[in-house]
């Protein structure tokens, strides 16, 4: 699955690692693509910009919450299908 990033994007300018992606909705960014080239595997200080595409991988359910996640910023109930 992937992820515009627009301007009005809640994760815009924002930082991977603070964001915790993994953590909070159980999909993992494996990439980062910013003006057609791919970033794989982003450290945690990546910034996320205004155009860029995150690559996510994970269950269906796990990716409907990082997309809601990174669009508005609203954390997910984490009691339902993640992995203990």
């Amino acid at each position: 699955e992937s992820y515009l990033v627009l301007e009005n994007s809640w994760a815009r300018e924002k930082v991977l690692g603070d964001m915790n992606v993994t953590e909070r909705t159980g999909a993992v960014v494996i990439a980062v693509v910013r003006k057609n080239k791919p970033h794989p595997n982003p450290e945690a200080e990546f910034a996320v910009l205004s155009g860029d595409i995150l690559v996510l991988f994970g269950s269906h359910m796990q990716l409907d919450r990082a997309i809601t996640y990174l669009e508005s910023g609203q954390e997910p109930n984490l009691k339902i299908g993640l992995i203990p």
